[in-house]
């Protein structure tokens, strides 16, 4: 059927859409028909996975009628292009974005030149193009590699949109195998496990409507891998052998009627992994190769590191004395204990929560460092942009950088890209705030590109949310106990009046009397009872534009528990947010990008690391990099040789220019999840909080929420589901070897030599 996109009624974070279809196939049926259509025209509502959503061409849908809550609607399973025949029609086409290198002045010269013939120039003779002003040699190239890439794209995203796949992910799939795409979802689709977006799950439910040899061991080891990512996204560094088995043959045979795979077809499948070296078995417990050689490194590292004297050249305490008096600070028995501590320990860990003085005394802990050794160089980093520029705030070090970035790694999601054979730190003293969110493959990174003699300073909170990647250095490090620890606990700024610290230290305890957190009667922590989640949204978003207003928005920050779920979930929050703060406007350009809109003036939050992206400062600076965590404003949506673009101005006066194909690295950031929160600190922060976010109440993510608040902290919703947060201290375990191989190879020290490897991913083994 012969159909025209109108309109997009629903947009589901899943890729589900809603879309109403214009026709003039009369073998619709009347009960789906939409009573607004046009004189002429036969409305109806299509659903579906990834349905495009242009009007540039039309599309012939295949599909079944449905009865349903809302009437009758065609689920659409396919649907083909069918390219348009009038010049305007052709010109629509080409600017539409579906062709990179096409904008809407180099269409129009394009159809005036080849008029009807248009598409048959671009299939046969697209070297003509270079009749067209303004297309080059390069630009021809790209225009034609666009063109076989949309064909191949348009028939893979077709093929797998039934099955609920991404566009970005059967993107994937074409990078990977090019025009054998096809052939392979049809007859192999178990090569697909190994695809980011795709997986064991996705591959196996195309091969169960496709009829594969469900025992195809391509199959069971796609399941393995499966089992062992899920377990990596829990936080957990190996499973135990038995259970890896267990759970892979579960898997394999869910929703079969009758079960076709035991426990010794996936071990032999295992056998095969840990033959080749793709998974090493320690122990009886199941890692990945890369999990473990970065655990044994960091073990390796640090008994190396404690082995290390430091000498300190001077009088210690004397300098102290004298740090003290220039900065006018006074420093309390536990913060001058850091002090000493970093100073003459090779690695150290300063931990304390929030208002206990950890910043006060890395203060001091530089100024004596510089005048002892004042030509010696100082690293200081963590793990964000947002927390190193944080921490260049605090401790006036410009410096500060991403921990990413002074390791020179590529992409903060794939820790084995990094530059060159080794980039090892140069610096003398290493500082990393923000710990806890280390997780292990970059821990392993980040030990071994450290120098024999460097002195290691480990700041951080393990009471706060652990890393997002697998493992629990932070916390493993300090169990272990072998390495120099001092925790700072008096809160100084409760003296100034603070109840956001004194409220978060009180949580962090299990405090759940509400007489002792006294949350009433608090200027700088408010608790407004909502009954439920509408109504909670609704008390959330007038205050939150009610600060706004009144302070500004770069100093307001809505952090919630759930991303995707309810009215208190980031997405509808971000979307509300945005109506109320920045709604469409006479003039005001926007994108459509995915489930997104960004239009001028929306504030933005970087969510990936880019070290190549250009940006410029207001006085003409120029330099390369946006980091996870960077927030923005949308300051002008434009284009540039016929592409959109926008342009993002970050905190730091920089200015970034996106492409389209760019937008990805964006999302609103009216409100974001706690997790994206860490390391950072805004003046006011809103929370809603409510028995409906059962999954998320646990202590550690409210204590994390709350110490994101420097002047002024909200908490929307149930007194109930505050104090079941604070009661629910169950951590969960995350499998880590990291403190026992500490112990274990510190008591083997004497007895062996343990080789250290000097780059996590070189060539040497560990």
């Amino acid at each position: 059927m012969i159909c025209t996109f109108v309109k997009n009624i629903y947009e589901g974070d899943n890729g589900y859409r809603v879309h109403l279809y214009s026709t003039e196939d009369e073998s619709v049926p009347k009960d789906a028909r939409n009573s607004r259509a046009p004189k002429g025209k036969i409305w109806f509502t299509g659903t579906g996975y990834y349905l495009p959503d242009t009007n540039a061409i039309d599309y012939d849908l295949e599909g079944k009628w449905e009865s349903g809550k809302y009437g009758l609607q065609l689920k659409i399973e396919k649907y083909k292009e069918v390219l348009p025949a009038t010049e305007d029609g052709m010109i629509g086409y080409l600017c539409s974005g579906l062709i990179k290198g096409i904008g809407p002045k180099t269409a129009v010269l394009i159809v005036k030149k080849f008029g009807l013939n248009t598409f048959d120039i671009l299939d046969q003779h697209p070297e003509r193009l270079l009749e067209i002003k303004g297309i080059s040699e390069i630009k021809l190239h790209g225009i034609i590699k666009s063109c076989s890439d949309s064909k191949a794209m348009r028939s893979i995203i077709s093929y797998l949109s039934p099955f609920k796949i991404s566009e970005k992910a059967s993107a994937k799939v074409f990078e990977t195998f090019k025009g054998d795409s096809i052939r392979i979802l049809k007859t192999q689709p178990f090569q697909l496990c190994s695809i980011s977006g795709i997986g064991y799950k996705k591959a196996d439910e195309i091969a169960r409507k496709t009829n594969c040899n469900l025992k195809d061991p391509l199959r069971i080891q796609g399941a393995i891998q499966f089992t062992l990512d899920e377990a990596a996204v829990k936080g957990h560094l190996y499973m135990p052998s038995a259970d890896l088995v267990v759970n892979t043959t579960h898997l394999l045979n869910d929703g079969l009627k009758v079960p076709i795979i035991n426990d010794g077809m996936v071990q032999n499948e295992l056998d095969k992994f840990t033959g080749e070296n793709k998974l090493i078995i320690d122990l009886s417990r199941v890692f990945k190769p890369i999990f473990r050689k970065a655990e044994v490194i960091v073990a390796k590292r640090v008994l190396q590191m404690l082995e290390s004297s430091t000498l300190f050249p001077g009088n210690l305490e004397a300098e102290l004395a004298s740090a003290q008096s220039e900065l006018n600070i006074l420093l309390a028995t536990g913060q001058a204990d850091g002090v000493k501590m970093s100073l003459t320990e090779t690695i150290s860990i300063l931990t304390g929560g929030p208002g206990t003085g950890k910043t006060t005394t890395l203060e001091v802990i530089l100024y004596i460092y510089q005048r002892i050794h004042p030509g010696n160089k100082i690293l200081l980093a963590a793990p964000t942009g947002r927390a190193s520029k944080r921490m260049s705030e605090t401790t006036g070090f410009s410096s500060a950088s991403t921990v990413h970035s002074a390791l020179g790694l590529i992409s903060s999601n794939d820790v084995t890209g990094f530059f060159g054979d080794k980039h090892a730190i140069e610096a003398q003293l290493v500082v990393i705030d923000e710990f806890s969110m280390i997780d292990m493959l970059l821990a392993g990174e980040l030990f071994s590109r450290i120098r024999r003699g460097t002195q290691l300073l480990i700041i951080g909170d393990p009471d706060q949310l652990p890393s997002v990647g697998a493992g629990n250095v932070l916390r493993e490090l300090i169990r272990c106990a072998l390495i120099p620890t001092t925790q700072l606990e008096f809160v100084y700024r409760q003296e100034a009046g603070s109840d956001i610290d004194r409220i978060a230290h009180l949580i962090n305890q299990g405090e759940t009397n509400e007489e002792e957190l006294k949350l009433e009667n608090s200027s700088d922590f408010i608790f407004l009872s909502a009954k439920d989640d509408e109504t909670a949204a609704q008390i959330l978003l007038d205050q939150y534009l009610m600060e706004v207003k009144a302070h500004g928005l770069d100093s307001v920050q809505i952090l919630a528990p759930m991303r995707h779920r309810g009215k208190t979930c980031v997405d509808n929050l971000n979307m509300k947010a945005q109506e109320l703060i920045n709604p469409p406007g006479l003039g005001k350009m926007e994108i459509k990008y995915g489930n997104s809109i960004f239009r001028e003036g929306d504030k933005v939050m970087q969510i990936k690391n880019n070290y190549d992206i250009n940006w410029t400062r207001d006085n003409g600076e120029q330099g390369v990099g946006v980091f996870n965590g960077d927030i923005g404003f949308i300051t002008g949506i434009g284009e540039i040789d016929d592409e959109m673009t926008l342009t993002v101005k970050f905190n730091d006066s920089i200015e970034v220019i996106y492409l389209r194909d760019e937008l990805d690295q964006l999302e609103l950031a009216y409100c974001c999840s706690i997790h994206k929160s860490q390391g950072a600190e805004f003046d006011i922060v809103l929370m809603p909080l409510l028995t409906d976010h059962y999954i998320m109440l646990r202590r550690n993510l409210i204590y994390t929420a709350i110490t994101r608040a420097a002047k002024k902290m909200y908490l929307i919703g149930q007194k109930k589901a505050l104090f079941k947060a604070i009661a629910n201290n169950d951590v969960d375990a995350r499998n880590t070897l990291l403190a026992d191989r500490i112990i274990s190879y510190h008591r083997r020290m004497q007895a062996e030599v343990i080789p250290v490897q000097t780059s996590l991913f070189g060539k040497t083994g560990s």
